[in-house]
């Protein structure tokens, strides 16, 4: 992805590569936020997937508006939240912080693993709600299904497309773990 190439970029421009520019989380505040950041960018990338793809498989009844929890939505709803997307989320998060706490830097916290988790599951819980609010989902009473275009609208405005809404709970991500990240890492 764009960010975290970006942010990648940071680092090495600014510690180089080599034997003598050791990653370290306590070496410069500037190095802990980059490696957070990036952190914070998989983590909400990962959640947000895990949930998309594995929250529309459960079983445990439709999902709910996370806008208006009392309101059941169709499988597919942009803002629509399950209890196994949830998790899903969460444990896409967790993934991410535990690679990044295993191949990570030596004397790096399992703290790690917790802002993974942390960045994947806020990320995600983000996105349902910039989906649910800016970005409208049309229902074909026909097909019985959400559409991409035609059908009613049964929630959300056309202020954000897909691809928006990502960028956005993903910057927005990026930068919290990047500012709260460090703090909790070092």
């Amino acid at each position: 992805s764009l960010l975290a190439t970006l942010l990648s970029l940071v680092s090495l421009g600014a510690y180089g590569v080599g034997a003598d520019s050791e990653c370290s989380w306590s070496k410069t505040p500037l190095q802990a936020a980059v490696l957070c950041g990036i952190i914070g960018h998989y983590a909400c990338c990962a959640g947000d997937t895990w949930a998309s793809e594995l929250g529309i498989l459960d079983p445990f009844g439709a999902p709910r508006l996370i806008t208006q929890p009392f309101r059941c939505v169709p499988p597919g709803t942009n803002g629509g939240v399950s209890l196994v997307g949830t998790g899903a989320s969460l444990a896409g998060g967790t993934f991410i912080g535990l690679v990044a706490w295993l191949a990570g830097p030596e004397g790096e916290t399992v703290n790690v693993v917790l802002l993974g988790a942390a960045a994947g599951l806020g990320g995600s819980l983000l996105d349902s709600v910039l989906g649910a609010t800016c970005q409208v989902t049309r229902y074909d009473d026909g097909l019985a299904r959400v559409v991409a275009s035609g059908g009613r609208v049964i929630c959300g405005r056309e202020v954000l497309s897909n691809v928006q809404v990502n960028v956005v709970s993903v910057v927005a991500t990026s930068a919290a773990a990047a500012f709260f990240g460090p703090r909790l890492l070092c």
